[in-house]
C-alpha cells in the first residue's frame, strides 16, 4: 500500500475517531457533571474531540503501514481493520467511564430569574417581618414603614404601630435619637399617618426645639472645631425630614410649629460661611415662614426652596 492511500486510510479514521471521541466526550459532561459556566462544557467536548481524531489518525496510519504489512491487504481492508480498533478503544473508553461514572445525587437547581429573584427576597423579608414579636418596640417596625416597602405590609407596619396606647411618646423618642437615620425614618412615618394623633403636634414642636439647641450648638462651635461642618450637615439632614413631616401636617388641618420654624430661621442667618446652613436650612426655613405667616423674607433668605 503506498503513502497516499496510507495517509487517506489516516484522515478517514481520524474522522471516525473524531466523531466516536465527541460523544463519548458529550456522555463525560453529563456523567461527570462537567460545569457549563462560561461555556466550560463545550471547550471539554471539543477538546476530547481532537485528541480523538489525533489519536484515531495515528491509528490509521499505524494499522496501514505496519499491521497490515506484509501482503498489500488492500485499501477496504486496512480501513475496516483501523476503523474497528478505533470503535474498540472508544467503546472500551466508554464503558469504563460509565463505571466510574458520579453517582451522588442530583439536587434540582430552580432556573434563575428576575421574578423568581424578586419572589424569593419578598419571602425573605416576609418571613422576618413575620418574625417580629407583637410587642417589639417601635424602633424594631420602623424599616417597614419605608415607602419603598411593600405597599401590604407598609400599611399593617404603621397599624400595628398607632394601634398602641402610648405609641406617640415612643415615637416621639425616635424622633430625637442621636441615630439621624432612625430619627429620619420616625418622621417620615409621622409625614405619612392617614389620621395623626393631635398629639403628634407636640411631639414634633419637641424636634422643633431639638433643631435650635442643634443650630445654637453649631454657631457656637469654631471652625478650627468643625472645620467641615459636620455638625450642620447632621442638623441640614434632620431639618429636611423635620420640614417635610410638618408640611404634611398643616396640610392636613394641624396647626403649630411656627415659634419652632422662626427661631430655626433666626438661628440659621448667623453661620454664613456654611454652605449647608445657608442654603438646606435658612433658604428652606425663609421659604415655608413666608409663606404660611407671610413675613417677607430679608436679603440673604433666598426664599426660593
Amino acid at each position: 500500500m503506498n503513502w497516499t492511500l496510507s495517509l487517506f486510510i489516516s484522515s478517514l479514521a481520524g474522522l471516525v475517531g473524531l466523531f466516536v471521541a465527541g460523544l463519548i466526550a458529550i456522555a463525560w459532561v453529563d456523567w461527570y457533571r462537567v460545569t457549563s459556566f462560561e461555556g466550560a462544557s463545550g471547550y471539554f467536548v471539543i477538546a476530547v474531540a481532537l485528541l480523538g481524531g489525533l489519536f484515531s489518525s495515528v491509528v490509521g496510519l499505524i494499522v496501514s503501514r505496519i499491521v497490515a504489512g506484509g501482503a498489500d491487504p488492500g485499501f477496504a481492508k486496512a480501513l475496516g481493520f483501523a476503523v474497528s480498533i478505533v470503535v474498540g478503544i472508544g467503546l472500551f473508553v466508554t464503558a469504563v467511564a460509565f463505571a466510574f461514572r458520579d453517582r451522588t445525587p442530583r439536587v434540582p437547581i430552580p432556573e434563575w430569574s428576575e421574578e423568581s429573584e424578586k419572589a424569593r427576597r419578598e419571602a425573605e423579608e416576609q418571613a422576618a417581618f413575620d418574625s417580629i414579636p407583637a410587642d417589639a418596640p417601635i424602633r424594631e417596625l420602623i424599616p417597614y414603614t419605608a415607602e419603598w416597602q411593600n405597599e401590604t405590609r407598609r400599611a399593617a407596619t404603621i397599624e400595628r404601630i398607632t394601634g398602641r396606647d402610648n405609641y406617640v411618646a415612643e415615637l416621639g423618642a425616635l424622633m430625637l435619637d442621636s441615630d439621624k437615620s432612625l430619627a429620619g425614618d420616625a418622621m417620615q412615618l409621622v409625614a405619612n399617618l392617614p389620621n395623626p394623633d393631635p398629639e403628634i403636634v407636640a411631639a414634633m414642636e419637641a424636634v422643633g426645639n431639638d433643631l435650635i439647641a442643634r443650630i445654637r450648638m453649631v454657631n457656637e462651635t469654631s471652625p478650627e472645631t468643625d472645620p467641615s461642618f459636620e455638625g450642620a450637615a447632621e442638623v441640614a439632614y434632620r431639618f429636611s425630614v423635620w420640614i417635610s413631616a410638618v408640611r404634611r401636617l398643616r396640610e392636613k388641618g394641624e396647626e403649630g410649629f411656627l415659634p419652632e420654624l422662626q427661631e430655626i430661621l433666626n438661628l440659621s442667618r448667623i453661620r454664613t460661611e456654611s454652605h449647608t446652613m445657608q442654603q438646606d436650612v435658612r433658604r428652606v426655613a425663609s421659604h415655608y415662614l413666608h409663606l404660611w405667616t407671610g413675613i417677607e423674607p430679608v436679603p440673604g433668605d433666598s426664599p426660593d426652596p
